[in-house]
């Protein structure tokens, strides 16, 4: 059984969406990146393309969790609306712009692996497909391809 959704009011879940397109307007419109919002009825999707293409595109989602996702089958956290889960988004956003990280990836998976401020590590794995359960691949993230993003500001 699994448990339900939790219940997010549309008038927390605007406030956070609202807060987090400030910040990233702040933080990443002045490095020349753009940030789109995009808002439904029952969700709002917030997109932010770096101008550098060195650096790493985010995509939050605003629903009845949110759902924060850098990277290409790695890197997808879900956070429910407390201060305490918004606040390490922000961190992540905050890295990621900054350009503090990094993913490696092998057939199938990936793992992305953010430095926040603190200077701790926070990394994410997701698996694609059913064949990833089936095929073992030991030591993936070691002999993986290795990719180092760049900070938002395209280099001069």
């Amino acid at each position: 059984m699994y448990p339900e959704d939790p219940v997010t009011s549309d008038a927390l879940r605007a406030s956070v969406t609202l807060r987090f397109d400030t910040l990233a307007r702040r933080l990443a419109l002045p490095l020349g990146a753009t940030v789109d919002l995009v808002e439904s009825e029952d969700f709002s999707v917030l997109k932010i393309t770096p101008a550098n293409d060195d650096a790493l595109a985010i995509d939050v989602v605003f629903d009845n969790l949110i759902d924060f996702a850098a990277g290409s089958i790695g890197g997808r956290w879900e956070a429910d609306y407390t201060d305490e889960m918004v606040e390490d988004l922000e961190d992540l956003l905050h890295a990621i712009v900054a350009g503090h990280v990094s993913e490696v990836a092998a057939p199938g998976r990936s793992r992305v692996e953010v430095t926040i401020a603190s200077g701790e590590v926070v990394s994410e794995t997701g698996y694609e497909g059913c064949l990833t359960s089936l095929t073992p691949m030991p030591g993936w993230t070691k002999w993986g391809r290795r990719l180092q993003y760049g900070p938002y500001r395209p280099s001069i």
